[in-house]
């Protein structure tokens, strides 16, 4: 590589990261793909019956993303706020924020919630350590049978203290199979997760394909159209770093908080781009983790190879969670075009698109290149 042209891809890096110092980590745009391990639930929430799907949700970053700010690039999540539909194909605003406080179990934001707050998260966690390895073996009946456990420890408001204080057939989130011979499998798979819940999380580090992983929330934002999705968990690596490891040309990494530039996503622009800092969080997070499309692989500084959530199967279910006609919400859905779709005083900021500085720049330095090959082809020639 001659060392102009390495002059001119650290150039292009320095200006994508400067770009990305002025965004907000923390707003995510995410494509719902569709819900795997699908099952039908029939519950009941503070005495309404409710009919909804059930399983794992599929998300895609749009396509030109260079921070995942260390989730799978084919990310898979749990719903968290069950009567709030999403429609496949539809891309939603969310806001990446830490799984624990008070609001993630509709307690009061005061000292008695947020204890309570702790150790429903110790739960939380306990719970995948304990049954998120059976997710990833045996999803079709292990992944919705997750999600029933995860939302009766989210939802029930009567929990004694003591070992084993969940159960699906009393309380304010109960499970409605009123003959034990209609009970399904996933929903007595849920069960026997929920006896063994002892409220020590311990298992959570001490379990491999969670060592340096974090539980987060995807908090549903009003996107483009208006539209609010479902609050999410998620996991994802500790301090944003990328799951994959020295991203080759192509690959989406993940970035760390301060490398949020790249990523290992030049690979999608050019293979000879590709690769930069995939695996070590970019620039700042980890270093050259992938090299310049692998000439520099090796020499990442950061994480590499952290144990991730792994990529769903295909499934052959259908490809909603739930749709309006499923649900009965508690707060009626307002279907009035939105004119002013984000409300809020401070907008969230869209991270993903490549701005027209940047994007310019990468023509340039692409073409530069094509012409400096052409010119030493027909030196050489002549």
């Amino acid at each position: 590589m001659t060392f102009l042209r390495m002059c001119s891809i650290a150039f292009a890096v320095c200006c994508l990261q400067t770009w990305a110092f002025g965004q907000d980590p923390t707003a995510l745009k995410l494509q719902y793909r569709e819900l795997s391990e699908r099952q039908t639930l029939k519950f009941k929430l503070d005495g309404k019956e409710h009919t909804d799907p059930i399983g794992r949700l599929n998300w895609d970053f749009p396509a030109v993303t260079f921070a995942t700010v260390g989730l799978d690039p084919k990310l898979s999540t749990f719903c968290i706020e069950p009567l709030v539909p999403v429609v496949a194909g539809t891309e939603y605003a969310f806001e990446l924020e830490p799984f624990g406080t008070p609001k993630d179990f509709n307690l009061k934001d005061d000292d008695a919630g947020r204890k309570e707050a702790e150790r429903r998260t110790k739960f939380v966690r306990e719970l995948y350590g304990r049954a998120y390895p059976d997710v990833l073996k045996d999803p079709n009946v292990a992944a919705p049978a997750f999600q029933l456990a995860l939302w009766e420890v989210m939802f029930e408001t009567k929990v004694p203290e003591g070992p084993a204080p969940f159960a699906l057939n009393s309380g304010t989130f109960q499970t409605n199979f009123p003959k034990a011979d209609t009970t399904p499998l996933f929903a007595t798979r849920a069960a026997s997760y929920l006896k063994d819940l002892t409220g020590d999380d311990a298992i959570f580090s001490e379990t491999p394909i969670l060592a340096g992983q974090e539980l987060v929330r995807l908090t549903g934002g009003r996107n483009d159209n208006g539209l609010v999705a479902q609050s999410q968990i998620a996991l994802r690596n500790r301090g944003g770093v990328s799951n994959s490891a020295g991203g080759s040309a192509g690959d989406l990494g993940g970035v760390g908080p301060v490398g949020t530039a790249l990523g290992g996503g030049l690979g999608r622009f050019s293979p000879t781009l590709g690769g930069l800092g995939g695996g070590g969080g970019g620039i700042g997070g980890g270093g050259f983790g992938g090299g310049f499309g692998g000439g520099f692989g090796g020499t990442n500084t950061g994480s590499t190879n952290s144990p991730g959530t792994t990529s769903p199967q295909t499934p052959t279910t259908t490809t909603e969670i739930s749709n309006p006609s499923d649900i009965n919400p508690i707060i009626p859905q307002d279907t009035t075009p939105n004119p002013n779709p984000n409300p809020n005083p401070n907008p969230i900021p869209n991270p993903n698109p490549i701005p027209a500085p940047p994007a310019v720049l990468l023509g340039l330095i692409g073409a530069g290149l094509f012409g400096l090959r052409r010119y030493r082809q027909i030196r050489n020639r002549a």
